[in-house]
């Protein structure tokens, strides 16, 4: 089987039930899109957009998350000191 259909697990079709017979994405769709956005990430297309507008002077950004500020617990992949956060 196709690795794309074999990764997906919802069912082709739900027709009537109790849902009111609620349309579900089926394996096709799914694997067309995930085709169709390897195919643009790969045609170099985002590149291209990034490099016309660092050229035009745009802004860009970074957004920094921080799940935790503590003392209270070590620094880890989550957490991170009051010192460290002001530090930024």
């Amino acid at each position: 089987m196709d690795p794309i259909l074999a990764r997906t697990t919802e069912p082709l079709f739900v027709r009537g039930g109790p849902e009111g017979g609620k349309v579900v994405a089926s394996r096709w769709k799914t694997a067309t899109r995930d085709a169709l956005c390897a195919l643009y990430r790969l045609s170099g297309v985002p590149a291209l957009q990034e490099a016309y507008l660092r050229g035009s002077g745009q802004a860009s950004m970074v957004i920094l998350l921080f799940h935790r500020i503590t003392d209270l617990v070590p620094e880890d992949g989550l957490t991170v000191s009051p010192a460290r956060f002001r530090s930024y």
